[in-house]
């Protein structure tokens, strides 16, 4: 609850912490429909094709002003599900671009969720996501600590106040 009370109303919040509270937002939305306004993405969840259809089927918006960037990562993803030998150990050329393809497409979809919903919706992260400097996104914007969470915003939309002596 304290995650919930820390986001604003129909904002978006990211996170990879499962066990701590991804799991019981599922149930606090869809059972006793706790916060139903807020969408919650499952960053680890991403690299699962059957979430894009949780993804589309529950967040419809949300999946539709980002249709491009979930349809060319799911053409990625249905590969890697397909073979995943060939991302997780490359033998070839071939391979590497693959994994750089799925890579970038996969950041790429991260980018379209926070730059394609700024202006309707707020956007969270927890904690976690951030200390992941290998799948860094966002770089236009600043973290601002807001309860629980990280509100992402645009460095040029901060308001910098001057501090009088």
């Amino acid at each position: 609850m304290n995650v919930f009370n820390s986001a604003a109303e129909n904002s978006i919040i990211f996170s990879t912490q499962w066990d701590f509270w991804l799991s019981s937002s599922f149930y606090q939305q869809y059972v006793k429909n706790i916060r139903p306004d807020i969408v919650v993405i499952d960053k680890e969840l991403l690299r699962k094709t059957w979430y894009m259809n949780h993804i589309e089927k529950h967040y419809p918006d949300v999946y539709e002003k980002s249709r491009p960037e979930f349809e060319a990562y799911l053409t990625e993803l249905k590969k890697f599900e397909k073979n995943p030998d060939r991302y997780t150990k490359p033998a070839s050329e071939t391979d590497r671009q693959d994994l750089m393809r799925i890579q970038s497409t996969f950041i790429s979809l991260l980018n379209s969720l926070v730059d394609k919903n700024y202006n309707d919706r707020k956007f969270y992260t927890t904690y976690e996501v951030e200390q992941d400097k290998n799948e860094r996104f966002g770089k236009d914007y600043a973290r601002v600590p807001e309860g629980m969470l990280f509100y992402i915003q645009k460095k040029k939309d901060i308001l910098i106040i001057p501090v009088r002596n």
